[in-house]
């Protein structure tokens, strides 16, 4: 078996999603998903910019329903870009907040607790640069997939 994309490159692994072997150049490394070949960590990229798109409408809903509060005119331009960086922050220190979450007492109120720590700490990161950078990295897997499809299955 070798590399759908490089056929004289020495397979790396095998994706966890499908199997297929990879080489060094087309590994996708997905925290909590292994490693992938490079046409299921598009898939998986794609997935996460088609969601952020989701969390960017569902900012500027908010933002629209701020529009009608005094002073929320900054606010409506604010919302979508904090949706998208909440977003894209939510899954850094996945570790942390499982950890946090153990040594919770289970109350309602510790969980509000972890819960707010971690938006509060989602938009920290995800405005910090933090989302910007997540979207780019995805949108190179993706375009680098395409780019090598075009080259062995030219349209």
């Amino acid at each position: 078996m070798s590399c759908v994309y490089h056929i004289n490159a020495p397979i790396l692994g095998h994706c966890s999603e499908c199997g297929k072997g990879y080489c060094a150049e087309c590994q996708v490394e997905v925290k909590h998903h292994g490693n992938l070949c490079l046409d299921c960590g598009a898939k998986f990229a794609r997935k996460k910019i088609n969601q952020s798109y989701v969390a960017i409408g569902v900012g500027v809903i908010l933002g629209l329903m701020m529009i009608s509060q005094e002073g929320g005119g900054l606010a409506a331009v604010i919302a979508p870009y904090m949706s998208f960086s909440i977003f894209w922050g939510w899954h850094s220190a996945q570790k942390l907040w499982q950890k946090a979450s153990s040594m919770g007492s289970g109350s309602l109120a510790s969980s509000v607790f972890t819960l707010s720590m971690r938006v509060m700490y989602a938009m920290i990161v995800g405005v910090a640069g933090g989302a910007i950078l997540q979207f780019k990295r995805h949108w190179e897997i993706v375009k680098k997939q395409q780019q090598l499809s075009l080259q062995i299955r030219p349209a």
